[in-house]
C-alpha cells in the first residue's frame, strides 16, 4: 500500500461496503487509543504499570515512525506526531513516550494497526493528597475528515490513579474503528447506536462522553446513539458515491469511587440501506501478528 491511498472492502455482520479515498482520511495518523493500569506485585510501593493501548494510520510516513523487531522477535514500533505522543504521570516527574510499541493486530482494507506498549512508574505517595493522580496521554493529530470540529485536531485523555481506592482499572476492549448504520430515518428512536465494553463484566461500571459533541448520547451501561440528523452528521463527504460519515468519540469508563479509564475512537457511519454488494471477502484484521511491516500481506480473517 504507498503513501496516501485507502481503498478496501469492509464485510462484517453489519455492513458490506467499498471504502476508498476520503474513508481513510489523510492527515492526521491517530485512530485510538485507551489506557488501563494495575498496581505492582510490590503492594508496600507505589509503583504501577500503566498500559496504552493505540491505533495509528499504516501508511504514515516519518523518520521517527519506525518499525524494528524486539529481542524476543515481536513487532515494535516507535511513535511520532506532529505533538509527539506523551504519557504524562502528573506528579512533576518526565514524560515518557512511544518508543516501543508492540504490534497485536492490523488492517491494510482500514488502514490502521494496533499496538500496546506499559510503562513502570512509581509516585511518591499513594494518592494525590486525598485526590486521584491525573495520567494523561496527549499528541497531535486526528483524522483529517472526522466530523464535528475534530479533523485533524490533537487528542488529551486521562486516567485516574488512586491506590487507596483501587489496585487495578477495568481495560476496554474494542477495534479502532467501529461501523454502524447511518440511519436516515427522523424517528428519534432509530439512531445509530453500539456499545463500549470492558474485559470485566462489573454492573458498577458505569459510562460518560469525554467531551460534548452535537448528536452523541451515551448510556450509563456504554451503549452510545448517534444522533445522524444533527446537523454536523448530516452532510457527508461521499467516498465512491456513497456518503461515509466518520465521527470521533470519546467516552470514560468509570469504576470505584472516583476512577476513570478513557477510549477514544473513530465511528464510521454506512448509510442505510446498505448498497448491494456481493461477494466480498470477509473484515481482514490481522491479530497477534509478529511479523509486521508496512507492507506486509499476512491476515488473519474474523467475522
Amino acid at each position: 500500500m504507498k503513501g496516501g491511498e485507502c481503498e478496501g472492502k469492509v464485510h462484517d455482520k453489519r455492513a458490506v461496503v467499498v471504502l476508498t479515498g476520503p474513508w481513510c482520511g489523510a492527515g492526521g495518523h491517530f485512530r485510538y487509543a485507551t489506557m488501563f493500569w494495575k498496581r505492582t506485585s510490590d503492594l508496600s510501593s507505589n509503583t504501577i504499570e500503566v498500559t496504552i493501548e493505540s491505533a495509528w494510520r499504516r501508511d504514515y510516513s516519518s523518520t521517527y515512525f519506525t518499525a524494528a523487531l524486539g529481542s524476543s522477535g515481536e513487532s515494535l514500533m516507535k511513535i511520532n506526531g506532529k505533538q509527539t505522543p506523551k504519557i504524562d504521570f502528573g506528579d512533576g516527574t518526565a514524560a515518557k513516550y512511544l518508543e516501543a510499541v508492540r504490534i497485536t493486530a492490523y488492517s491494510e482494507q482500514e488502514n490502521w494497526f494496533l499496538g500496546e506498549e506499559t510503562f513502570t512508574h512509581t509516585f511518591d505517595t499513594p494518592n494525590n493528597a486525598g485526590h486521584p493522580w491525573k495520567v494523561s496521554f496527549t499528541g497531535c493529530c486526528r483524522m483529517r475528515n472526522l466530523l464535528q470540529d475534530q479533523a485533524d485536531k490533537p487528542w488529551d485523555m486521562t486516567t485516574l490513579v488512586d491506590l487507596v481506592e483501587a489496585d487495578t482499572s477495568p481495560r476496554i476492549v474494542s477495534l479502532p474503528v467501529i461501523h454502524v448504520r447511518k440511519v436516515t430515518t427522523t424517528n428519534a428512536n432509530q439512531n445509530s447506536t453500539f456499545r463500549l465494553h470492558t474485559s470485566e463484566l462489573d454492573p458498577s461500571i458505569t459510562w460518560s462522553l469525554g467531551h460534548a459533541a452535537a448528536g452523541q448520547y451515551i448510556h450509563r451501561d456504554g451503549t452510545v446513539e448517534l444522533d445522524t440528523q444533527a446537523a454536523d452528521i448530516l452532510d457527508c463527504t461521499p467516498a465512491n458515491g456513497i456518503a461515509v460519515c466518520a465521527v470521533n468519540v470519546m467516552a470514560y469508563a468509570h469504576f470505584g469511587k472516583s476512577l476513570s479509564i478513557p477510549v477514544d475512537l473513530v465511528v464510521m457511519m454506512i448509510p442505510d440501506p446498505y448498497p448491494a454488494f456481493i461477494d466480498f471477502p470477509p473484515r481482514q484484521v490481522c491479530v497477534q501478528c509478529v511479523e509486521y511491516t508496512h507492507t506486509s500481506n499476512l491476515y488473519i480473517y474474523s467475522t
